[in-house]
């Protein structure tokens, strides 16, 4: 249709740099993509600051991830902003993201059984995204016993399925910095379909984490989705354990947030949630050689590159840091836009 839009996107890690990649060329798309400054692995982050140029270009955030996407949902809440420029988002906030993730779920289960046998998925999750296309796939009639939630140090999911409380805390950085995460904002969907999607009850709870940082479903309510999901905390040195033991016993080598999965995984087996025959799908995330400090540290030796991420390396980076200013963020994309 030859129409004009503008994309923004928050990532922590890896989003970014698939966004820029894909609509580098694209002049009829312009796309900025906010992401947590220093707070990326440096190959993350040079895979989004090699590319660069007017209408497709990173910006680096004085904040955590939590804070760059508080900036693009603000940015949609600015109708006048969203409707002039035809504003859409790359990341899991845009419902279109989680679509072809529920894809993989039939195709794993497939692989593994299903429809025959059921089958049971762990997702290392920060943001709900992922895990939620599971519960989706679920919903469409995919045999999922269990969806195993793994969280690393940052575990804000992992305490509301113990407590059924959702409570903001500072963000700490982790050897698994794609979840260093508060703030998952897919769980709103979940909540949605638990209120039996009654908005204005919703909106309640919402607003009061909004305000308080804080809201409490009850235990009547967290007990209709335990029985689905089940959760764990992983800590540094259980993944830096879950390295060095996949890696021994299988001769694979896996990034940290594959071994937030996989160390979940084995959690819910020991507490005898899950049948011994049913299988696990447990879902892999980056390349091992996006996070060399993390895999040097479990096992001596960093891993070696991919040929496209060594010319990577070797390309300068280009990129703004800018404040968390709506007005400053918001004045930056207009003046860098090709589409105008």
């Amino acid at each position: 249709k030859n129409k004009k839009i503008l994309i923004v996107g928050a990532t922590s890690g890896d989003t970014g740099s698939a966004a820029l990649e894909a609509f580098k060329n694209k002049f009829n798309i312009d796309l900025f993509i906010l992401f947590p400054n220093k707070k990326v692995s440096k190959i993350q982050q040079k895979q989004m600051t090699t590319i660069f140029g007017r209408g497709c270009q990173s910006i680096a955030i004085n904040s955590d991830f939590d804070g760059c996407q508080s900036i693009v949902k603000n940015l949609f809440k600015d109708l006048k902003f969203k409707d002039e420029f035809s504003l859409s988002a790359i990341n899991s906030i845009n419902w279109a993201r989680l679509i072809p993730q529920v894809v993989y779920y039939f195709y794993s289960a497939f692989r593994v059984g299903a429809p025959r046998k059921s089958v049971c998925f762990s997702v290392p999750t920060g943001n709900f995204g992922n895990i939620f296309a599971g519960w989706i796939a679920r919903q469409m009639g995919l045999p999922v016993t269990k969806l195993i939630c793994g969280s690393n140090k940052n575990d804000i999911l992992n305490r509301f399925f113990k407590t059924g409380i959702m409570e903001r805390k500072n963000v700490m950085p982790s050897y698994s910095p794609s979840m260093d995460i508060q703030v998952s904002s897919n769980f709103e969907r979940l909540l949605f379909e638990l209120f039996e999607r009654d908005t204005d009850k919703l909106k309640k709870f919402m607003f009061q984490f909004e305000t308080n940082n804080k809201y409490d479903i009850g235990n009547s309510s967290l007990q209709k989705i335990k029985n689905l999901f089940f959760s764990h905390k992983v800590t540094d040195k259980e993944i830096l354990n879950e390295i060095k033991y996949t890696f021994e016993k299988n001769n694979y080598l896996i990034d940290p947030h594959t071994a937030v999965g996989l160390k979940a995984a084995r959690e819910a087996l020991s507490a005898g949630i899950i049948e011994n025959d049913t299988p696990i799908v447990s879902l892999a995330c980056a390349h091992p050689a996006k996070f060399p400090d993390v895999i040097e540290k479990s096992l001596k030796f960093e891993p070696k590159n991919p040929s496209i991420l060594e010319k990577i390396l070797t390309k300068d980076e280009f990129f703004e840091t800018l404040e968390v200013d709506i007005n400053k963020i918001k004045s930056h994309i207009i003046s860098n836009m090709r589409t105008q």
